[in-house]
């Protein structure tokens, strides 16, 4: 029951977080990502609903580089082109995904900058799209086209132009569809120790061992009590000692407190809003008065909020969408944790 409940929580957090995509900001929140085992999860997550025969073939990637990406928004793009894919095969088919690394010299005609991107591709053997709403494919409203449903493909390709991204589709009535996208690279190609197993999820950064977590302090600053109650509860699984407060102004006073008692926190959780008293802006500033060398990571709700994608500029080390699971809390502070000892 448990697991039934924890699967229906993370599917309303995905279908909230599609809508909110799609109607308003969804600005992604991008940090390097091996693409190839976050697309790899993806496609294994979408086929697990499919009712049809349906054989995926995931030719061998060339060493890739790391993309900067929002790695829940990409998996929600190659989640949309492989349903959109079991849809378009009514009695089954194959599906081949690959993935390469592709450069737009200068002067190249292209909706994309000259650079280093990855692209990645879903091809299907299934029905095609007619030559008449080929056009549509990618309208919100293309469900009122006979043939066409659903926000699927307008989702991903919204999601890939706010990556700085391009996404392209090409199909032939009978003959299939291909749909390509690519998303800027970060940086270097990542070294094969760093390099995750093929279709494994890639985990940045380490996690502390408990002799590490069993000294380190986290302060914790969140407005709904349900989530301050699991959230500590949480981190103390973890090992962490942890403090939770409920606005702004009580966390800076408990920052106060333990430096002057000569135990500092190593790190501060700052729930964006928090109506009627100080958010994490505001306390973030605060803070960073007192302690200008602050670790401070924002949590939030609303995904689409433009100060998740701009942590960094703001300030805070990190950013950590609500609701979030315990996995998604450990590594987030291995990472950061990880960096601060290096």
């Amino acid at each position: 029951m448990l697991r039934d409940a924890e699967s229906a929580l993370l599917g309303a957090r995905g279908l909230t977080a599609r809508l909110l995509t799609f109607a308003k900001g969804g600005a992604p929140i991008r940090v390097p990502v091996a693409i190839e085992p976050l697309v790899r999860q993806a496609v294994d997550e979408a086929l697990r609903d499919a009712t049809r025969p349906v054989t995926v073939r995931h030719p061998i990637a060339p060493e890739l580089p790391l993309v900067r990406a929002d790695s829940g928004q990409i998996a929600q793009v190659v989640k949309n082109l492989i349903s959109n894919s079991i849809q378009a095969m009514p009695s089954g088919g194959t599906i081949d995904v690959g993935m390469q690394s592709v450069r737009i010299a200068s002067g190249e005609p292209s909706p994309l900058e000259p650079g280093e991107y990855v692209a990645v591709t879903v091809a299907d053997s299934g029905t095609g799209i007619p030559p008449e709403l080929l056009p549509h494919v990618l309208d919100p409203f293309g469900g009122s086209h006979p043939g066409l449903h659903g926000l699927g493909l307008s989702i991903a390709f919204t999601i890939v132009k706010r990556h700085e991204g391009h996404l392209e589709i090409e199909s032939k009535p009978g003959r299939g569809t291909r749909v390509r996208f690519l998303l800027p690279v970060a940086g270097d190609a990542p070294s094969e120790d760093a390099r995750p197993p093929a279709g494994q999820p890639r985990v940045v950064g380490g996690v502390p061992s408990a002799a590490t977590t069993a000294t380190t302090r986290v302060l914790l600053m969140d407005d709904d009590a349900l989530v301050r109650t699991a959230t500590q509860r949480t981190l103390g699984r973890l090992g962490y000692l942890t403090d939770a407060v409920a606005d702004g102004t009580e966390a800076v006073t408990r920052y106060q407190e333990a430096i002057a008692s000569g135990r500092p926190y190593a790190l501060v959780i700052l729930d964006l809003t928090v109506p009627g008293g100080m958010g994490g802006l505001e306390t973030l500033r605060n803070l960073r008065a007192i302690d200008p060398d602050v670790t401070a990571v924002v949590a939030s709700g609303y995904g689409n909020d433009g100060s998740m994608a701009r942590a960094a500029d703001l300030g805070f080390r990190d950013a950590i969408a609500k609701p979030y699971g315990l996995q998604t809390l450990r590594e987030l502070l291995g990472r950061i944790l990880e960096s601060r000892a290096s």
